[in-house]
Parts: C-alpha cells; sequence; structure tokens
C-alpha cells in the first residue's frame, strides 16, 4: 500500500490533477472574494484569480491531453 503511495507522488500526471484541482480551488476563491467584497484586497483578489485562471488553464490543457485524447 505504501509503495502505491509513493509511484502515485512520483507520477507527473498526479501532480497535473492535484494542480488542476489547487487553481480551481484559488478561482472560486477569487471570485468568491471579488464578488463579497471578502477578506482580501482587491489587488491581492486580481492576483488571486490571474493566478488560478493562468494555472488552470495550463493543468486542465495536460490533463485534457493525458486522459481525454489519450496522448503520449
Amino acid at each position: 500500500m505504501l509503495e502505491k503511495v509513493k509511484t502515485l507522488f512520483k507520477d507527473p500526471v498526479f501532480w497535473d490533477i492535484f494542480g488542476l484541482l489547487t487553481f480551481s480551488f484559488i478561482v472560486v476563491v477569487a471570485v468568491w472574494s471579488l464578488s463579497t467584497e471578502e477578506p482580501f484586497s482587491r489587488p491581492l483578489r486580481t492576483i488571486f484569480l490571474l493566478i488560478g485562471m493562468a494555472g488552470l488553464m495550463i493543468d486542465s490543457q495536460t490533463v485534457w491531453h493525458r486522459f481525454v485524447k489519450k496522448d503520449k
């Protein structure tokens, strides 16, 4: 079991999926913060949104090509 977990952490695909979820979370937090005017300053919210969108685009493209289109 522990060996499977170690192998999973070494696989770049795991980190692509993890990044996709992480950047999705950042985008959701940024959009929520922008729409409710809480709890971050406006420049920080904008930076969060830009980082989240950039990471989301990059990781989703990687996951799309690796899992959906089955590119090698």
